[in-house]
């Protein structure tokens, strides 16, 4: 049987002459031994759901060698093998070109629909049973040699040529046919706003004002939140992007028991939101599925309204200047006038111009006292309330899509640069003075 074996080495490359049948039948078998015994190896290592899936992230140092393994005795038996087979047939006394009935059989088991895979298995059991059958004396073609390379030329371009083109959608298939987990996402966004700064007694001013408004404070007394809406927000799951529902969820089919990455990938590209994911601080985290029928991962996602006020109250890609006056000026009775307005900070006067972008509307909502304040001053904060900027402020995909879709020109709601403008579908000129003494509506 060694013996048997070398010479199936030793002919590595010759494909004339005859193989007989005790010789085919003890090289298959030790052939196959081999390889069953590499690919258990193979998938025993991490399991068959993270082999099979083919979760590179999941492989460990013996998974690997014994996969490579496993590639390479495949490649260095491919040429040796189909040798062996054209050898073998021609023993029979039949046409050494039955042999490609081989190629043609793994051909037809590539495509992942049921006649195809019986007609590939007929084919393979037909090629075997041709060679049980016992050696027939007969004369071999000179030309044997260069007939049995022509032979295996056309079956092993052919297969590698099919197995290179189909290899996706077969892994595909592959991977559909392995336990399934449904992957659900259930957001919990919040919108945040600070109070520190602010007096005691101006704090209660605007918790009053605000909690008539669904907001709540925080355990610690210092931040106001409100929940907000989480629909149409983008989660990138390996690579495949999906949309939150109307309640704020996602369900998306993964392989079980392989690491799945989950990313925000809106809010990855905006400082002013913080994203929990499964527990982690980060806004792309890595899990691995059980072997279950559902995973829910929690997200919650936090919006910070301070943050994203400072990135409004900007013009011409500087601050707006504080209402804030030296001791004895009045910030009270600043108010628009005809042709402009002004705002005191330490004293210098910026005047506005009919047309200027003036900042962050508050000047718009129901409250409004139509004086741009300083943050500090819980009068900002009141005005704030129920504007059109607090309205994108707290819709965290209509934040994420105005704020980021006039990136080239002006790039509003970004650091340094300009205030809330029409990119948010609000209207057109809510910023700009006009000549009546009020901001244009």
């Amino acid at each position: 049987m060694i013996q048997v074996y070398i010479e199936y080495w030793k002919q590595y490359f010759n494909w004339s002459g005859r193989t007989t049948r005790k010789s085919f039948w003890w090289v298959f078998i030790m052939n196959l031994a081999i390889a069953l015994t590499l690919i258990l190896l193979y998938i025993v290592t991490t399991g068959a759901t993270v082999v099979l899936s083919f979760d590179f992230e999941g492989f460990n140092v013996a998974t690997y060698i014994f996969g490579s393994l496993l590639i390479l005795w495949s490649l260095a038996t491919l040429i040796p093998t189909s040798n062996l087979g054209i050898r073998r047939v021609r023993d029979t006394g039949l046409s050494p070109w039955i042999w490609l009935l081989s190629p043609v059989s793994s051909i037809l088991g590539g495509f992942n629909n049921f006649p195809a895979e019986i007609v590939s298995d007929i084919l393979f059991l037909a090629f075997l049973g041709l060679d049980l059958m016992p050696s027939k004396k007969g004369r071999i073609s000179s030309r044997s040699q260069s007939q049995g390379s022509l032979i295996i030329a056309i079956g092993l371009i052919a297969l590698v040529g099919f197995s290179v083109v189909n290899l996706p959608a077969k892994a595909e298939h592959i991977v559909q046919g392995l336990p399934q987990t449904n992957l659900v996402i259930k957001t919990n966004s919040d919108a945040k706003i600070s109070l520190s700064g602010l007096t005691s007694e101006s704090k209660q001013e605007v918790i009053s004002a605000y909690k008539e408004n669904g907001w709540k404070l925080s355990e610690s007394g210092e931040n106001l939140i409100k929940q907000i809406y989480s629909a149409n927000q983008q989660f990138v799951i390996d690579n495949q992007t999906y949309q939150t529902d109307v309640n704020g969820k996602v369900i998306a089919k993964v392989t079980s028991n392989i690491v799945t990455n989950i990313t925000a990938s809106d809010s990855a590209s905006a400082p002013t939101i913080r994203s929990n994911i499964d527990g982690k601080n980060s806004d792309s985290v890595k899990i691995r599925t059980p072997f279950a029928k559902t995973k829910t991962v929690i997200v919650n996602q936090t919006i910070d309204v301070n943050e994203v006020v400072n990135q409004m109250d900007m013009v011409n890609g500087n601050s707006m200047p504080e209402d804030v006056s030296p001791q004895n000026q009045d910030t009270s009775t600043i108010k628009l006038t005809p042709l402009s307005f002004n705002l005191l900070s330490n004293g210098v006067v910026r005047k506005y111009r009919v047309g200027e972008k003036v900042g962050c509307n508050d000047f718009n909502a129901f409250g409004t006292d139509n004086i741009h304040h300083n943050k500090a001053d819980p009068r900002f904060w009141i005005d704030f309330m129920g504007s059109d900027c607090q309205n994108v402020v707290t819709n965290i995909p209509l934040y994420l899509a105005t704020c980021k879709k006039d990136s080239t020109k002006n790039p509003f709601c970004k650091p340094n640069s300009g205030a809330c403008s029409t990119i948010q579908k609000m209207p057109r000129t809510y910023h700009h003075m006009s000549i009546f003494g009020g901001v244009a509506k």
